[in-house]
């Protein structure tokens, strides 16, 4: 006990003599005055709630990204003799101020697609939006006597517009709404609803997941699914309308600082109206894609 008694004098004389060390300290009208210095200081004042810039959208102005690669695709179409396609395509993807360019992956069909963000706010983003989709058909693969009359498809580039909705409750998820119209080939308009959540699931490893339905209106069904009037005895198909629900996933899993592994998959359900063409086999299309890109 004697040598307890001894470190707690110890330990209390040393604190004594510091606390003493200063002397005639003063706090007033968040000031500081040190006789030692003969120096007044004042108190930076505390933050005490929210203000204005708390509420201030991000600046991500400066953001500038690119990533390249490539992914080989399955895919599986619902057209009489032309239903299934493997094809490697180049990846990109890239961020340059509000400008982004990224793969489709809310479609069974790939493509690219370009945006611009013109408002931006914690809760809401829009955009003007360019789609490319590559949505070609050859019409020498489909079936007789399909082939001897119905034309061949191109792939298409749609404008358009595009807002995000993120809910306080869940950052990682946005709901959003796309309508963008081709005004060359189809003349074609597209409405999409859907929503994505991100999700974590190991360090390197990002998933996707995404569910979406697309309102096609006639022109876009005339010619990607359309048949005209022939002398086959075939029903003609036209001015229809209709719509396709899909579940989307896609992967990112990074293998280096800079490397990743890339899966996009999508699964589509065609509505009846489009079921009613007759160079529809069934009513389910789908892709399975995987590559490489590359970041700088």
């Amino acid at each position: 006990m004697t040598i307890y008694k001894s470190l707690f004098s110890f330990f209390l004389i040393n604190t004594l003599l510091s606390l003493g060390a200063v002397e005639n300290i003063n706090i007033k009208d968040e000031r500081v005055f040190t006789p030692d210095t003969n120096e007044v200081k004042t108190l930076e004042p505390t933050d005490k709630g929210f203000n204005n810039s708390d509420f201030e959208p991000t600046n991500t102005s400066s953001s500038k990204q690119l990533s390249v690669g490539l992914i080989s695709n399955i895919q599986r179409r619902a057209t009489y003799g032309a239903e299934t396609d493997f094809e490697i395509i180049p990846i990109i993807e890239g961020q340059y101020k509000n400008f982004s360019i990224k793969p489709i992956t809310l479609d069974s069909i790939p493509g690219y697609i370009g945006t611009y963000n013109f408002y931006n706010n914690r809760r809401i983003k829009t955009y003007a939006t360019s789609e490319y989709e590559l949505s070609s058909l050859d019409a020498s693969k489909l079936v007789y006597p399909y082939n001897q009359f119905v034309e061949s498809k191109n792939s298409e580039l749609y404008f358009g517009l595009s807002g995000k909705y993120y809910p306080e409750s869940d950052s990682d998820m946005n709901i959003g709404i796309d309508i963008s119209k081709n005004f060359m080939e189809s003349k074609g308009t597209k409405l999409k609803i859907y929503t994505e959540r991100i999700s974590k699931i190991t360090k390197d490893l990002e998933a996707i997941g995404g569910l979406s339905l697309t309102f096609l209106d006639k022109n876009y069904v005339n010619y990607f699914y359309g048949v005209p009037k022939n002398s086959y005895s075939v029903d003609s198909y036209q001015d229809a309308s209709g719509f396709k629900g899909g579940i989307h996933l896609d992967l990112k899993y990074r293998i280096t600082d800079n490397t990743y592994f890339r899966s996009i998959n999508s699964i589509e359900f065609l509505s009846s109206e489009l079921a009613m063409s007759p160079i529809i086999n069934n009513n389910i299309n789908f892709n399975i894609g995987f590559g490489l890109q590359v970041t700088f």
